[in-house]
């Protein structure tokens, strides 16, 4: 998600998802980006290949250095993530997103901490890519997923879903949408009757839910890594 689009929205999202507490990061800015990544104190680099061969690494790494800032700020195109009274105020660490494409560095987010909040610098960005995010805590509704199953059928790929949880579960048969009880799938085995699929356990529905979301959200980062996983199983190519 961060080399396909490194934005301040997403580093706030996915701190938020962590259960990182913003007044804590006021209280002690110098530690706000610490546990970012396991080992902070090193520059951390990530490696993305494209379709046509391109590849683009994003590089991020921590410092004291408010350089990226102080042009941008007189002109009044900082972004601010948390509103911030006073720029200056106990500044403390800034962390900074790189891109590195084809030889040349190209700055794209800078975020800078200190007892008002976060503030974003954002430069013009090479590119960005729609990314699906799936935090692993993240647990969709009965309602939601028979309502993503829908659009699934819609793009004549429900049967999709139905390899995918076969992989999982070899004597599983059917799935259908249910709405006596409220809206949700519902599940059959061989020789059996059609049960909701929240009584096949937490993975059936993770599984699904993941299967769900590569199909409606295609040509996204999250899909390329899940399906050539799933052909390793004898998952059918034409989810790609």
């Amino acid at each position: 998600m961060l080399n396909c689009a490194p934005t301040a929205q997403n580093v706030s999202l996915l701190k938020r998802l962590r259960g990182f507490d913003t007044e804590y990061d006021k209280e002690f800015p110098e530690y706000t980006w610490d546990n970012f990544f396991y080992n902070q104190q090193k520059p951390i680099t990530i490696v993305c290949a494209y379709d046509n061969d391109r590849e683009i690494t994003l590089s991020i790494h921590c410092d004291e250095s408010k350089a990226d800032f102080e042009s941008s700020h007189e002109q009044n195109n900082v972004t601010d993530l948390i509103s911030v009274s006073n720029f200056e105020t106990s500044l403390k660490s800034t962390l900074h997103f790189n891109y590195l494409i084809d030889g040349k560095n190209y700055p794209v987010l800078a975020l800078i901490s200190h007892a008002k909040g976060i503030t974003g610098n954002t430069f013009k960005v090479h590119e960005i890519t729609k990314v699906s995010y799936m935090p692993p805590s993240y647990q969709r509704t009965n309602a939601s997923l028979a309502k993503e199953y829908g659009k699934a059928e819609k793009r004549n790929q429900a049967d999709l879903v139905l390899k995918a949880l076969q992989i999982m579960d070899s004597s599983i048969e059917d799935i259908k949408t249910a709405v006596v009880g409220g809206i949700h799938l519902e599940v059959k085995r061989k020789n059996g009757h059609f049960m909701p699929l929240s009584l096949f356990g937490d993975a059936m529905k993770k599984v699904t839910n993941i299967v769900l979301n590569l199909i409606n959200n295609n040509n996204t980062i999250a899909n390329w890594i899940f399906v050539s996983g799933m052909e390793r199983s004898g998952f059918p190519e034409t989810l790609i």
